[in-house]
């Protein structure tokens, strides 16, 4: 679980989840979601800064960690959603 903390250390309820993820990492992630029938906010989209590989966005922390322990990952980030007003 160290792993996941060294990720996703400062981390709170909300914000969004960035995973990049190779090729044959997405495609396992998308394989298990389908599979298991996961109910979650999971988009995925190729990467525009570094080619070849692909970024898995969620708000889902129990789904990112599942990514991470499970299918590896290139680099993850996370940011605060932006906020209407």
């Amino acid at each position: 679980m160290s792993e996941v903390n060294d990720c996703l250390g400062d981390y709170e309820k909300g914000d969004i989840i960035y995973l990049l993820l190779s090729k044959e990492q997405c495609s396992s992630v998308l394989d298990d979601w389908m599979e298991c029938n996961y109910t979650c906010d999971l988009s995925v989209r190729r990467s525009i800064k570094t080619p070849g590989s692909y970024v898995v966005t969620t708000k889902s922390l129990m789904w990112a960690t599942r990514i991470i322990k499970w299918h590896g990952y290139q680099n993850v980030t996370y940011k605060k959603p932006k906020k209407h007003g």
